[in-house]
């Protein structure tokens, strides 16, 4: 089931791995850089670990139901086909 999903929706799954790879990367490096200014904090404390759960599912969500369901894709590319005020021809 999980191999059926990754395989139909292959790019979408690797672009949220890559993300929560990047936010985990970027988790530990903070965490670990705050508890050795502060001595009294831990480096795996719960707090640290539910937060990055917490945040873990936040992109989940955002890639498999926001992005996946909400025409954000068309929002975008409408934007980036506009061009800026200083590029237009007068009319």
């Amino acid at each position: 089931m999980i191999i059926d999903l990754i395989s139909k929706h292959e790019p979408l799954v690797l672009i949220a791995l890559y993300d929560v790879l990047r936010l985990v990367a970027m988790q530990f490096i903070c965490q670990y850089s705050f508890s050795m200014v502060h001595s009294n904090v831990a480096f795996l404390s719960p707090v640290f670990i539910q937060t990055t759960i917490f945040l873990t599912i936040g992109i989940l969500v955002f890639w498999f139901l926001i992005y996946k369901n909400v025409p954000i894709k068309q929002l975008v590319s409408s934007m980036i086909d506009k061009k800026d005020i200083k590029d237009r021809k007068p009319e």
